[in-house]
């Protein structure tokens, strides 16, 4: 946990939840107050040349900014003690971040994509191959835990726990339960995101963010 005075945080990101998301429920679990900075597209034309790297979603911490958002879990993992004990469950936690990060990259082809055809084709794809990928190496990790805690590492909360929390909530809002039925079925991580839910700050943080669909 930082120490002295609290800093001021900002996160930017558009009006969604995106790559952002994670990032504020970690904030949230961790009890930081932030700025919860929701760019429109006529401003991020206006704010793009500003930002570190052209793009969001930028963590600003008393006005320095941070870039990538697999930078900023790892950050605020770091100084809120969301990391887990020594560096095995550390590497661990960055392999899960870094495995959130794959899995977002795959969920939005469909929607990058312009041709209809190839887009359905996307689509089907996600839901019959990536995310039961996903599902199977999630659930292996959450087995292979010797806590035996309902966590992903070790034996409390950390960021690797909210970004798979993420990663079906995604998954079942962008496409449907069908899509996510692999997920659907695996008792373990229905636990899993259960717990992550149950959270107070997170439960809070649900309750009144946007509601967008992703």
């Amino acid at each position: 946990m930082l120490r002295g005075n609290m800093p001021e945080y900002r996160v930017i990101y558009f009006d969604a939840r995106g790559r952002a998301e994670p990032i504020r429920l970690s904030l949230a679990a961790a009890g930081q107050v932030f700025e919860d900075k929701r760019v429109q597209s006529e401003e991020w034309e206006k704010m793009k040349s500003e930002m570190p790297q052209g793009a969001v979603p930028i963590l600003s911490v008393d006005g320095h900014m941070i870039a990538q958002s697999t930078a900023i879990l790892r950050y605020i993992a770091r100084e809120y003690d969301m990391y887990g004990e020594g560096t095995k469950n550390m590497t661990m936690v960055d392999t899960i971040i870094s495995t959130y990060e794959d899995f977002f990259t795959e969920m939005i082809k469909p929607y990058m994509e312009q041709d209809e055809d190839k887009k359905k084709e996307l689509r089907k794809a996600f839901g019959e191959k990536v995310v039961p990928k996903f599902v199977k190496i999630m659930s292996k990790t959450l087995s292979d835990n010797k806590e035996n805690s309902g966590w992903l590492v070790g034996s409390k909360l950390t960021v690797a726990d909210i970004v798979v929390f993420c990663m079906f909530a995604d998954a079942e809002s962008l496409f449907d339960k069908t899509a996510a039925e692999a997920f659907l079925e695996d008792a373990k991580l229905i636990a899993h995101s259960e717990k992550v839910a149950a959270n107070s700050a997170i439960k809070a943080w649900i309750a009144k963010r946007p509601n967008n669909a992703f």
